[in-house]
């Protein structure tokens, strides 16, 4: 059964990480984070995630084999897209559209050549999905009604896995698993921003990238933990633990949205401003 709020939301204190953030975009409490959705990658599912705590709630199962792709809401139509998401017979790797009432993946079609699109944008002044793709080490457009990749051009660094977009600066955020990148939509160069930290190697790479347009913030994923990343720096600060053992994607949905997820097997509402069901 869905559930209202029956009470105003009261105000709650910034939790730490978003002070040692800082120089970041002050948070707006007018302008709560947006519903924060991730992919469990070992058990194929989708998840919704409470931003200022990040615990994990099972949505769905996706229906597809979820590789190393990433997640990308497209404002335009309203639409939740996963790359790199392969059929149960295994013949085809590429671009679905995700239920994000039920978490089900609905396949697209083929990406081609490449079996790696690893980070996904939707840039709604472009009106273009850009993807991330580790084959050639590059930044592409994927059309969204085939899954076809088209070349932008190389990052000039390799493996470049996840992407995210803040609209407010024009700036394209793309992640090798170490370090923090802006990356040009003309050419698809990749400027250096700066380190993770200390924590991310080749045995715990930053998987997860999506930047949230209500709260200004720019977030990653590792294995099983969700962060603020510091945009002049590339510090990050942990928020808290997603209880996944491999959390493979996240992005942001439709602002100030109250998303669905599911509690004990029924429909629940939960609240983005509140962090938690």
């Amino acid at each position: 059964m869905r559930t209202r709020l029956s009470s105003p939301v009261l105000p709650i204190a910034l939790p730490l990480a978003l002070v040692l953030a800082a120089p970041l975009a002050a948070v707006q409490p007018s302008s709560p984070p947006s519903p924060l959705y991730g992919i469990a990658e070992l058990s194929n599912q989708t998840v919704t995630i409470a931003p200022w705590t990040g615990a994990a709630t099972l949505l769905g199962d996706l229906g597809l084999d979820a590789s190393n792709g990433d997640l990308a809401y497209d404002s335009s139509t309203d639409t939740l897209y996963a790359s790199d998401m392969t059929t149960a017979d295994l013949q085809q790797t590429g671009l679905a559209r995700i239920d994000r009432r039920t978490g089900a993946a609905t396949f697209v079609g083929d990406h081609g050549d490449s079996i790696n699109v690893a980070g996904l944008a939707y840039v709604a002044s472009a009106d273009l999905l850009y993807g991330a793709d580790m084959e050639s080490n590059s930044l592409v457009t994927v059309d969204r009604t085939s899954g076809a990749l088209t070349m932008v051009g190389p990052f000039g660094v390799t493996g470049m896995r996840d992407l995210a977009y803040n609209a407010s600066t024009d700036t394209l955020y793309g992640v090798d698993g170490t370090n923090l990148f802006a990356i040009s939509r003309a050419t698809g160069h990749a400027s250096f921003l700066g380190n993770l930290g200390p924590m991310f190697g080749v045995s715990n790479p930053v998987s997860a990238l999506a930047f949230d347009p209500g709260s200004h913030q720019l977030f990653a994923g590792d294995c099983c933990s969700l962060y603020i990343v510091n945009t002049i720096t590339g510090a990050t600060d942990r928020i808290g633990g997603t209880g996944l053992t491999l959390l493979g994607a996240i992005e942001f949905g439709p602002q100030n949205l109250l998303a669905d997820g599911f509690e004990g097997g029924s429909l629940a509402r939960w609240s983005a401003v509140q962090g938690a069901l």
